[in-house]
């Protein structure tokens, strides 16, 4: 079984919420703030924890922002954790756009940390390639800044530029 929750982790996972995701539960938090409605910060948690690492900051986002949404990535926290699945950065981003979908979030500002940080990357890697397209017409997530905080790269899920690469050679620096 197990353990109990504190009381904090008690007054966190009552005042948030689940969505679905194909057959998996995903808790999250939204919350009005002070700011300006239409300035939305998305806080993305890193490993191994929960959408609660925000909870000390949480006050000062609200004072900040029209609205603060964090949410428990599938495998963490309060949301599912199926044993035997394949877990992607490229899944817990798709999980995070259907979840702002839902709430008809169009624009955010990304802050994230450690794991949280790969995610944010894959999503702006996704805003980004979708602006060079040529569907300029169709809505989707924008992203105004990205604050990656404590984070490291996953060879896996980075598709270098040719700069880029070269860095990684003899010819680098």
């Amino acid at each position: 079984p197990a353990p109990p929750l504190s009381p904090r982790l008690k007054e966190w996972k009552q005042s948030g919420q689940f969505f679905s995701y194909g057959s998996f539960k995903v808790f999250y938090h939204d919350e009005a703030g002070r700011g300006r409605a239409d300035d939305v910060v998305l806080c993305i948690h890193g490993f191994p924890t929960s959408s609660h690492d925000w909870v000390k900051v949480w006050e000062g986002l609200k004072g900040r922002f029209g609205r603060v949404i964090a949410s428990d990535l599938l495998g963490f926290g309060f949301s599912d954790k199926p044993l035997d699945h394949n877990y992607t950065m490229s899944e817990q981003a798709v999980i995070i756009e259907k979840l702002l979908e839902k709430l008809e979030v169009q624009e955010v500002y990304i802050l994230s940390h450690d794991y949280g940080d790969t995610v944010a990357l894959e999503l702006l890697k996704r805003f980004l390639d979708r602006q060079m397209s040529s569907n300029k017409g169709a809505t989707y997530l924008r992203i105004k800044s990205v604050c990656l905080m404590n984070g490291g790269f996953l060879p896996e899920t980075i598709t270098f530029q040719w700069n880029q690469y070269l860095l990684t050679t003899s010819i680098g620096p």
